[in-house]
């Protein structure tokens, strides 16, 4: 009954989920495995709430199995425990108070290293929490509501954390586009800490620069708010030539960077970000991290 009566955006949970639960069953064999399957249920449990799609139209479950991560797999069940003993007596009540003043700040701890070693494959990074607080200061210049953020190169999502806080969370609905799929995790985990479930199905894994996914009808879909610290460089030769259509005209309207003969990999790619940012916030406001500048296009028409 319950769990009938509770908000359908809110995670819901088995007796056997409970910390409580995992504690008292330490001494189970494989407690490592028993450790992952709860959390694997938890997400099946919960997919329609807190899945992100592909471009496809696929859904990334909410956890993956954690203990893999280990090494050595003799020290699993240790890690495991180790979780559990740490987390059973602590009280989050006043934590989820706090909402974003404290997220904000934990968020930006466990991943301060994320982009350490100048990113991933895909540019994966996170832009730091006062970077994004002055870019949601300069858009957010006055109180609105009912209005769209927007972010192509998501990440962790702290850009679009920072102005959906300046807006208010429940005045706001956010959507979003990355190639990573590690990055469209740490962006859900962040939707889920700052009361912004209701905008998870709007979470896309995907290509924003090939195959941009939010539209309405056959057109691309425009926002109120965008913003974005794009990659600034990477190969995106095997695909420029698909870019250049006659449909692509308004999106790109500055043209395309030069393709290099020799280390694509150290390509400009972010140009084509700042086109498609003016492009869909035509009738909003845009703000965009470039090299050694603050690129800010407000009301571009």
């Amino acid at each position: 009954m319950l769990l009938l009566r509770m908000n359908p955006d809110s995670a819901k949970l088995k007796r056997e989920h409970y910390l409580s639960n995992l504690y008292n069953k330490q001494d189970k064999e494989e407690f490592a495995k028993f450790f992952d399957d709860t959390l694997r249920d938890i997400a099946i449990f919960n997919n329609d709430i807190f899945s992100v799609k592909t471009g496809t139209g696929a859904k990334i479950v909410l956890f993956d199995e954690i203990s893999n991560y280990i090494t050595d797999s003799s020290q699993r069940d240790n890690f495991c425990k180790a979780i559990i003993n740490q987390l059973v007596n602590f009280s989050f009540e006043k934590i989820f108070n706090q909402k974003f003043d404290f997220f904000s700040t934990i968020f930006e701890y466990l991943i301060k290293d994320y982009n350490k070693d100048g990113g991933g494959k895909y540019a994966e990074y996170y832009t730091p929490h006062a970077v994004s607080k002055i870019m949601a200061a300069i858009l957010v210049d006055k109180p609105v509501s009912n209005v769209t953020c927007y972010d192509p190169s998501a990440g962790s999502g702290t850009l679009l954390m920072n102005l959906a806080h300046a807006i208010g969370e429940d005045r706001c609905t956010i959507y979003s586009q990355d190639i990573s799929q590690k990055s469209s995790s740490m962006l859900r985990l962040n939707l889920i800490l700052n009361n912004l479930v209701h905008s998870i199905q709007n979470i896309i894994q995907g290509n924003t620069i090939k195959s941009p996914f939010h539209k309405v009808g056959d057109k691309l879909m425009t926002f109120d708010y965008i913003v974005s610290n794009p990659p600034f460089k990477l190969d995106f030769s095997d695909y420029v030539a698909d870019l250049d259509t006659k449909q692509n005209n308004e999106r790109f309207f500055a043209g395309f960077p030069k393709v290099p003969n020799k280390d694509k990999n150290g390509m400009a790619i972010y140009p084509l970000f700042i086109q498609q940012s003016c492009f869909l916030s035509a009738k909003g406001r845009a703000a965009i991290v470039v090299p050694y500048w603050l690129y800010y296009c407000p009301n571009r028409n």
